[in-house]
């Protein structure tokens, strides 16, 4: 692990930190996913929404806006993770640009889910905020640059005939939240008691003024 990015800090237990796609902590253990295999367009539309087996051993994106990637480097170069659930993150984006973004290459849309609140939450969730949290400069930065209709959508790809495993996952599950990203974490992750095995910090939303925090730095809310 570098100095300066604690694991522990971020209540992580086995969790690789993605920082500008350069791995800095890894214990990866063998984990199959077995809940994608059975599931239909029926099943994705009309079932109870599966949130644990989606978040654990889940790779966990805030200010991913639509990088896709991070789903292929995991898919092609690093099977060996074997993780197939990402969970997107991104206060600025909007629903109608989800759905423009262009799909995977070799992956077709089995079914998809508009999802409620209590769907992701279904235990509920108090929002503890974090030390050295500047309010104000939260409040100004997410009212002018967030997205006013905030969603949740769950889409769920399965590999093409003519692609081989070579190519990726046979399935996998995208989460994709428009949300603050350490709201987000807070929601989901604490309060489904569980963790993700990743978390990818690539392009933190720091550059143009977007994010109302820095995820690189050591004192601030997300550490």
């Amino acid at each position: 692990m570098t100095k300066g990015y604690r694991v522990s800090r971020l209540r992580h237990r086995n969790t690789i930190v993605v920082l500008k796609r350069k791995i800095y902590h890894l214990k990866i253990t063998d984990m199959k996913r077995t809940f994608l295999d059975e599931l239909t367009p029926e099943m994705i539309q009309d079932n109870p929404f599966p949130v644990k087996e989606v978040l654990e051993n889940s790779i966990y994106y805030p200010a991913s806006g639509f990088d896709g990637g991070l789903i292929r480097d995991c898919n092609v170069n690093r099977r060996n993770w074997g993780v197939n659930s990402f969970v997107y993150v991104d206060y600025h984006e909007t629903e109608q640009r989800l759905q423009e973004t262009t799909k995977p290459r070799g992956y077709r849309l089995l079914g998809e889910r508009r999802l409620k609140e209590e769907e992701l939450v279904p235990n509920g969730w108090r929002p503890q905020l974090p030390p050295n949290i500047d309010m104000r400069k939260y409040q100004d930065t997410v009212c002018s640059f967030a997205n006013k209709r905030p969603f949740g959508t769950w889409l769920v790809f399965e590999r093409e005939e003519g692609f081989g495993e070579e190519h990726g996952p046979e399935r996998f599950s995208l989460l994709y939240l428009c949300a603050d990203g350490v709201a987000a974490y807070q929601a989901l992750y604490w309060s489904n008691n569980c963790v993700p095995k990743a978390i990818a910090i690539i392009q933190p939303g720091t550059g143009f003024g977007l994010n109302w925090t820095d995820f690189f730095r050591k004192d601030d809310p997300f550490y």
